[in-house]
This record gives structure tokens, C-alpha cells and sequence, in this order.
């Protein structure tokens, strides 16, 4: 199997990936620029949907703006 096919099987897109989150979860991310804003981004979108509850989310030094702490993600 060629290299290239290995790791387009192995891609998720950041939605995927925060799909995969659950309620009740606490995750942690690095700090500052190694935040991974798309995963975050679409973890606060799912929040905000009303898609999964209770996840606690560490991040420090946040350098952008995110939607996971956006009002109407936070509390979920």
C-alpha cells in the first residue's frame, strides 16, 4: 500500500475528531499557539448545538478567539 493511501485513510477533519468526544469527558490541550483551534472550535459548535454536555475543557493561554467559550457553548 502506497504511503499517500495510508494516510488519507488515517485523516479525520476536526468534526470528526470532536464527535468523537463525550458527555462527562474532560480534555486537555497544550498551550498557547498548540491549541488546536479547529478541534476546539468545532468541540464549542457541537456544545452549542446542544450535542454533548458536561465536557470540561483545560486550555491555557488561549492566543485566538474560540467558539468553544463562546456564551452559548459554555454551561453545556
Amino acid at each position: 500500500m502506497e504511503f499517500d493511501t495510508i494516510y488519507q485513510e488515517k485523516l479525520y477533519t476536526p468534526a470528526e475528531i470532536a464527535s468523537q468526544i463525550g458527555d462527562g469527558w474532560s480534555c486537555c490541550t497544550d498551550i498557547a499557539a498548540a491549541i488546536p483551534p479547529g478541534i476546539v472550535n468545532a468541540l464549542g459548535r457541537r456544545a452549542a448545538a446542544g450535542h454533548v454536555h458536561g465536557v470540561t475543557l483545560h486550555t491555557m493561554l488561549d492566543l485566538v478567539p474560540l467558539d468553544v467559550l463562546a456564551p452559548d457553548a459554555l454551561g453545556r
